[in-house]
């Protein structure tokens, strides 16, 4: 195309009609709306939870899809909503010194290691 060389710029040429795109965005959203389960940047590995209380795990995945976590031998399921939005509670969960995996499965199978269950403490303040 030689826009600016004296010839003429046909611009209906290069758009494309409302009704394809549309088309293309119906045909290939299925394909491309598929979404991996993900989980938020607080929930990773060397974590603690807290011991003795229900434990909420969520993230994102596809809408309606399925997903199951496991922790030091309990597991929960969950089902997403329209959004996306998922969310997931253990029961309370024992103190323990050992290491535990949290696997978080649905389209794909994500692990995080290296989690404690005891005590979690926030503490805040200012020193003079």
């Amino acid at each position: 195309m030689n826009v600016g060389r004296g010839t003429p710029f046909n611009a209906r040429s290069t758009t494309s009609s409302p009704a394809i795109v549309l088309l293309v965005f119906a045909l290939l959203g299925p394909i491309c709306a598929r979404a991996e389960v993900k989980l938020p940047a607080i929930i990773s590995d060397h974590m603690v939870v807290q011991a003795d209380a229900p434990v909420a795990i969520w993230g994102w995945a596809s809408p309606g899809e399925a997903v199951s976590i496991s922790l030091a031998g309990e597991s929960a399921s969950a089902k997403t909503g329209d959004d996306g939005k998922w969310m997931a509670q253990l029961a309370k969960l024992k103190p323990s010194g050992e290491s535990q995996t949290l696997t978080v499965k649905g389209a794909n199978t994500l692990t995080i290691h290296d989690v404690l269950v005891g005590e979690v403490w926030l503490a805040s303040g200012q020193s003079n």
